[in-house]
């Protein structure tokens, strides 16, 4: 009788491990980008582009600065290298989406969105979000001026006071109730212009380094398929072992 107890403890003994396996694939990657806590680490990042549309009065954007891939993954722009980062231009557009983690309110103040923006001035954006990218979809969670309502602004300076980056996190259970899950990001660079006509360079308007979703990154592709396969093993075991599952 001892022995066919074990047995029946085998199949859920093994389920929690999967569950926990689960529940801690997560936090096991937690990282610090510029000051903020991510806890998903580089998977919380924005993964594909939707559009990109950059402002053009009065220069465009510059064709070294106009990637847009280049706001995707975690942030990589380090002072004073060229490139890493794309310019939006004055009042252009910018719309990411998230594909392996998706973007939450978490009810409560804590920052849910982080927006990492390089250069030497705040150059700051109207910050959407949407669950489908489509027209008509989109809400207003916050933008990244200084002193927004609902942000928080972490700026790091060189040695010599310039500024270097402006990492503004936002909590957009400021504007939306907790629960719906949204998988795209819209970035409107804001008037007024920063710089006068005579100033503009190649890198007018807010320059993206990465987007960051913290609230809610469902469980990694490789996490499932491993879970999958363990299930499978203790179902291959019990069914060897003879269980019925009755009690």
């Amino acid at each position: 009788m001892g022995t066919t107890r074990n047995k029946k403890i085998l199949f859920p003994a093994v389920f929690a491990m999967v569950l926990t396996l689960a529940a801690f694939s997560g936090s096991a990657s937690a990282t610090v980008y510029r000051g903020f806590d991510i806890p998903e680490g580089a998977a919380a990042f924005a993964d594909g582009v939707v559009s990109y549309t950059p402002g053009t009065v009065p220069a465009p954007v510059g064709t070294d600065y106009a990637d847009p891939t280049q706001a995707l993954g975690a942030p990589d722009y380090t002072y004073p290298d060229p490139g890493g980062y794309v310019s939006l231009g004055n009042q252009g557009v910018l719309v990411l989406e998230f594909t392996d983690n998706t973007i939450q309110g978490s009810g409560s103040d804590r920052v849910d969105l982080v927006i990492f923006e390089i250069g030497r001035e705040n150059e700051p954006v109207s910050v959407y979000v949407s669950t489908t990218g489509a027209d008509g979809s989109w809400f207003f969670v916050g933008d990244t001026s200084i002193g927004s309502t609902n942000a928080v602004q972490k700026t790091i300076s060189a040695a010599n006071g310039r500024l270097l980056y402006t990492t503004t996190g936002l909590d957009i259970d400021h504007y939306l109730a907790a629960g719906e899950q949204y998988r795209f990001v819209k970035l409107v660079d804001m008037l007024p212009h920063q710089w006068t006509s005579s100033e503009l360079g190649p890198t007018s308007g807010a320059d993206i380094d990465a987007v960051a979703g913290v609230s809610s990154v469902p469980l990694p592709a490789s996490i499932l398929l491993f879970a999958t396969g363990l299930s499978g093993v203790a179902l291959s075991m019990r069914r060897r072992c003879g269980l019925s599952g009755r009690a």
